[in-house]
């Protein structure tokens, strides 16, 4: 019987084969020992978690950091807007005393550059006499007249300031000829001036207040009221 060589190189082959271990054969880890792969997982998401803890105390440190700043700049604001608002209440004062001022002086010059003498009353640019003698209606036209004035020849906004005690003579009377009033220079009283009956006879028109108008006889002695513009040169009355 013919047997054949057993080739050393074939002997070592499977000898190497019985170590080497089978596809089907599962490699068991000890209880200590990982994957590589899952180490390296396992550190990634370790380093994750660090920087995500080192993220949260950034943000919470810098929000502590950042709120007094925050606090201040408000501050700081609100003291901005009450400055502005103080400097704008007070030049709206400043330039509403210095209007005032400027009205008052304004004022002050008007009444000197038309001063009124002694016993006459001043109002609009305007010079009164309420005269305290009494005197027919036509002796009161020429005591204004000497006076550089003539009779009161009222206005709306004159019969709203004066309210007198006792009737006094204004320049306004009938010719008895018109059958309407007229001013003393000669002109017709316009028609809703004063609500006056149609005179028929020469009369003279006597004021003591918007209400209270009389038609009198103009021999009747009465106080009168003068008036100057300001275009007379009004002289002091003597006696």
């Amino acid at each position: 019987m013919n047997k054949e060589p057993i080739n050393n190189a074939t002997l070592k082959w499977g000898s190497q084969q019985k170590d080497m271990p089978t596809n089907n054969t599962k490699h068991k880890f000890g209880s200590n020992e990982l994957p590589l792969v899952k180490k390296k997982l396992i550190h990634h998401k370790i380093h994750e978690r660090q920087d995500e803890n080192t993220a949260e105390d950034v943000d919470v440190k810098g929000d502590v950091s950042l709120h007094p700043w925050s606090l201040i700049s408000g501050l700081l604001a609100v003291t901005c807007l009450l400055l502005l608002t103080m400097a704008i209440v007070l030049a709206v004062f400043t330039l509403g005393s210095s209007s005032k001022e400027v009205h008052s002086s304004n004022e002050q010059k008007g009444s000197s550059c038309h001063s009124c003498p002694k016993d006459w009353f001043w109002f609009r640019n305007n010079c009164y006499y309420f005269s305290k003698e009494e005197l027919t209606w036509r002796e009161s036209q020429l005591a204004c007249l000497s006076l550089n004035s003539s009779l009161l020849k009222i206005t709306r906004e004159e019969m709203d300031l004066f309210t007198l005690k006792s009737f006094s003579w204004i320049g306004i009377y009938s010719n008895g000829i018109d059958r309407w009033w007229l001013w003393e220079n000669g002109t017709a009283l316009p028609f809703d001036m004063f609500f006056l009956p149609t005179v028929h006879k020469q009369v003279c028109l006597s004021y003591r207040s918007r209400e209270a108008l009389l038609d009198e006889s103009c021999e009747n002695n009465l106080t009168y009221i003068c008036k100057s513009h300001p275009t007379f040169s009004v002289n002091s009355q003597e006696g």
